[in-house]
């Protein structure tokens, strides 16, 4: 059996004979992998300033050991945070191996000012993503990281602490 770290992130496996290092593409910090029904390697990561990040995808070659281009998930760009007690971006596998995604991060308002939000989006059947949407409805102070569960029936479930 063979671990895969991907800056220190446990991909799988208890006792290995072999373990490899691997850095994410674009600086990645935050990682979270998951493995479709297929058996591919899906990475979704943050990249980019630490206040308003990058959620990106991307999927891992074991043969050639090397990730795919990786596709920024945010429609909004720099709607992500990697900061305080934030770690990342959560995502689950649903119906048709459909890649479900949350994160916490900043919304910009009509009157110029940032607010912390909750945001969700879905892969498509050609492997975009749809544009995120903001979940927090009520609550004022975001606290923590958010995470989702899917599954093969199509219901999809996210919590947050607010």
């Amino acid at each position: 059996m063979k671990i895969v770290c991907f800056l220190g992130l446990l991909v799988s496996g208890i006792f290995a004979s072999e373990v490899n290092f691997i850095a994410l593409p674009d600086n990645g910090v935050q990682p979270q992998a998951l493995v479709d029904s297929k058996g591919v390697l899906h990475v979704v990561f943050l990249s980019g300033k630490s206040a308003a990040s990058e959620v990106m995808h991307a999927t891992f070659d074991e043969s050639s050991h090397c990730f795919s281009k990786p596709t920024r998930v945010n429609s909004i760009k720099g709607t992500a945070v990697t900061v305080g007690s934030i770690r990342g971006a959560q995502c689950a596998f649903g119906r048709d191996d459909r890649l479900h995604i949350v994160w916490n991060g900043n919304q910009m308002s009509e009157d110029g000012k940032r607010s912390m939000n909750v945001f969700y989006t879905h892969s498509t059947a050609s492997g975009s993503f749809e544009p995120e949407i903001a979940l927090m409805k009520s609550g004022k102070f975001l606290d923590g990281g958010a995470t989702v569960a899917a599954d093969t029936s199509g219901h999809v479930y996210a919590m947050w602490h607010a």
